[in-house]
């Protein structure tokens, strides 16, 4: 199931505004984004891939936290989330 969710994702890269992020994120040596690596991936894209994988176990979403690649980490925290308030509101 990760492994399709993170196929998904790569599909909305740009990698036309991967230097837009590495430089808001300050990935450089010493910078914020230190070691950080990025696809373009718009917000709008990664919550609505939240949105249509809520579903997978919050392991699942903590194993996603551990990719190398900064779109999946914001991908996990969108969907636990949506997990939270879901849990939250019920």
């Amino acid at each position: 199931m990760l492994e399709q969710i993170i196929s998904e994702a790569q599909k909305f890269s740009e990698p036309e505004r991967v230097h837009l992020y590495e430089k808001f994120m300050q990935v450089r040596p010493g910078g914020y984004g230190d070691g950080d690596t990025f696809w373009g991936i718009r917000n709008p894209n990664l919550r609505m891939l939240a949105k249509k994988y809520k579903t997978i176990s919050v392991e699942q979403a903590f194993e996603l936290l551990t990719n190398k690649v900064h779109e999946i980490r914001l991908l996990a925290l969108f969907i636990l989330e949506l997990k939270y308030v879901a849990k939250a509101t019920s």
